[in-house]
């Protein structure tokens, strides 16, 4: 979006000067992307399926992160377009996600509620 502004001086007697030129400026971007939203996980059969909604989802690449042994987050994986991750459960692990959106511009959603499955 361009946005154009001319500066206009006024006196005490009304008189008004004549703009020498229009500024021009261009509307940048919201810095981050929209918060990734309705985050879940659920065992399915031997597997945990991690999901999550985003709108124009195709549009951007998605990180998965997930709590090591001590409890810290670390990237998982990365996955192009697509808001499903299925991996391999190991019985009585907990397990700890949140996921974020980065597009082809290089902005990057916040990170996502953490969700958790025991």
């Amino acid at each position: 979006i361009m946005y154009e502004y001319n500066l206009v001086t006024s006196d005490f007697s009304g008189n008004l000067s004549v703009p020498e030129k229009t500024l021009r400026l261009e509307a940048l971007k919201s810095f981050y992307l929209a918060e990734i939203k309705n985050v879940t996980v659920k065992k399915s059969g031997e597997e945990l399926e991690l999901r999550w909604k985003y709108p124009n989802q195709e549009n951007y690449s998605f990180v998965i992160y997930k709590t090591a042994s001590d409890g810290v987050l670390e990237t998982y994986k990365r996955l192009e377009g697509e808001n499903t991750l299925k991996l391999k459960y190991d019985e009585g692990e907990t397990y700890k996600f949140a996921v974020k959106a980065e597009s082809k511009d290089g902005r990057e959603s916040i990170l996502s509620k953490m969700v958790s499955l025991k």
